[in-house]
């Protein structure tokens, strides 16, 4: 089960609090050479020991609050730039997975929806994810720009990359002549590349629609191509993957956040 932490977005670490640490433990270990080392060389030997481990220390601290920068000069702030994807099959729990790592990482996200509403049934639905999620969320519905949006700062989830392909592979603008596999592909790859080229946190859900039997259709077999490639493609971009299974989260690629978060540190 996925618990709520506190925002790691919202974490501030000055750097006149790390000074101040540093100094303490250099009086410390001063005070401590000074009782139990017979030399100077002794001291200078220790002393460098313990710098070092202090140095060590600070680069855990660093990797384990998710990669910290400086920002200015009198704090540091987290390292927003991540790429996470949440892939599964149908009602495997993506969604939810992807909506708690996004409450966890910051206490107001963004929601895309990329999905094209075809009818009041599908209407339905939508309206049915709106308020499951809640007023703490931004929604914005994009069907294939993302990068309209500006997003700089924030925790977005992205769903899905399913229904983002889908109004690639049917291009309702494009007339008769509907785009090639590799035309949706090359054009999608190039909008996820400027999408994520923002300093933000995208956490991108997708279904993984090729565990079954290849189809009889042949529309159906060159969707699963663009989906299964596209997927593919996100996921070699991404810090880390998950793979959703009867609700289940299971890290496959990386898996520092999703470890902390599923096991509540």
């Amino acid at each position: 089960m996925i618990t709520s932490l506190t925002p790691l977005t919202s974490m501030n670490i000055r750097l006149a609090d790390i000074r101040q640490f540093i100094l303490h433990c250099a009086r410390f270990a001063l005070s401590l050479h000074k009782i139990s080392c017979a030399s100077a060389m002794k001291i200078k030997v220790r002393f460098t020991s313990f710098l070092f481990c202090i140095a060590l220390g600070l680069h855990y601290l660093c990797r384990q609050i998710g990669g910290i920068r400086l920002c200015g000069c009198n704090h540091l702030t987290l390292k927003m730039k991540k790429i996470i994807l949440v892939t599964g099959g149908q009602r495997s729990g993506k969604s939810v997975c992807a909506e708690r790592l996004a409450l966890a990482l910051s206490p107001s996200p963004v929601y895309i929806a990329t999905a094209h509403v075809w009818d009041d049934e599908f209407a339905l639905r939508v309206e049915r994810h709106k308020q499951r999620r809640g007023p703490q969320w931004q929604n914005i519905e994009e069907e294939k720009y993302l990068s309209r949006h500006d997003i700089h700062g924030k925790v977005a989830v992205i769903d899905c990359v399913t229904l983002w392909c889908t109004n690639f592979f049917f291009d309702r603008d494009a007339g008769e002549r509907q785009p090639t596999v590799d035309e949706a592909l090359a054009e999608m790859k190039e909008e996820f590349d400027r999408f994520t080229d923002q300093d933000a946190t995208f956490i991108f859900v997708t279904n993984e629609i090729g565990c079954g039997e290849v189809s009889g259709n042949a529309v159906q077999r060159r969707f699963t191509d663009l989906q299964g490639w596209m997927n593919q493609y996100v996921a070699s971009k991404a810090d880390e993957v998950v793979l959703m299974v009867c609700g289940i989260p299971l890290p496959v690629k990386g898996g520092d956040i999703v470890r902390r978060i599923v096991s509540g540190i």
